[in-house]
């Protein structure tokens, strides 16, 4: 412990052993020099004889040539790591496609259903709007056929114009009542053009997302024969399925060093 009452290295040992001048005076030359034993062949080489060998000995390569391979070697890397990379990529598209297949899916089933109760409801609507059309056109030919018995204007005894009191009566009720069919069936009409543009539209929007989940299922599949390629090349250093439940957000980026 040193004054402020934290670690310090150990400094002890080594001002121990080179405490003398005579010890370092050794320390120095079995560091520098040869070891030669009695017939002066070095039995132990020291760093002065391994510095000169390097300095008279010429390079096996020239610079330019050294540096070329370093930039094959080093482009060589940065494509590995790049394919790596695109694997990685790949997983987490994957992992995304999945969930995406499962939310369009979804929809398609919530649309599937609202497309069967548009379907029954138009059918009780389109029923409806029938009879309600025969029904008026009972009315309307009844009245028509009324108008044919109008008494003439120019009739004017008392039983002619009791007749005309008679006719205009009845004439009074299939007008009213002529009213009331055309009225229930506008409103029945409208309600089921409604239905069926809503039918329109929920078929236009079921078939988008059919197309859709199509086209995700397609690109899963394009996925998947490109991460068995990697595999079969990478092996073991290309992430498993296990990879497409990653939630961390730990996923390799370019730079890293993984194994």
């Amino acid at each position: 412990m040193n004054d402020t009452g934290k670690d310090s290295k150990a400094w002890g040992l080594t001002a121990a052993r080179l405490g003398r001048k005579s010890y370092r005076t050794g320390f120095t030359n079995t560091l520098w020099f040869d070891e030669k034993s009695s017939g002066k062949k070095a039995t132990r080489r020291g760093l002065q004889s391994i510095l000169k060998e390097f300095e008279s000995a010429g390079p096996t390569r020239s610079w330019h040539d050294a540096v070329a391979e370093y930039r094959r070697a080093r482009d060589a890397v940065a494509a590995m790591i790049d394919e790596r990379q695109h694997g990685y990529e790949r997983y987490r598209e994957r992992a995304h496609r999945d969930s995406e297949l499962r939310a369009v899916l979804d929809q398609v089933e919530a649309h599937t259903e609202a497309l069967r109760s548009a379907a029954g409801i138009e059918v009780v609507q389109g029923g409806t709007v029938d009879r309600l059309q025969q029904g008026r056109a009972t009315v309307e030919n009844e009245l028509a056929a009324h108008n044919e018995q109008r008494v003439a204007w120019w009739r004017m005894s008392r039983g002619a114009r009791e007749e005309r009191r008679l006719w205009q009566s009845h004439h009074t009720r299939l007008t009213d009542a002529l009213a009331v069919w055309e009225e229930k069936y506008a409103d029945a009409f409208a309600a089921h053009q409604h239905t069926m543009q809503k039918l329109v539209d929920l078929r236009g929007t079921h078939d988008q997302l059919a197309q859709r989940s199509d086209a995700v299922r397609y690109r899963r599949n394009e996925l998947d024969c490109t991460l068995d390629e990697l595999r079969q090349r990478w092996g073991g250093a290309m992430p498993g399925p296990e990879w497409a439940d990653d939630r961390t957000g730990s996923w390799p980026r370019r730079g890293r060093t993984w194994p």
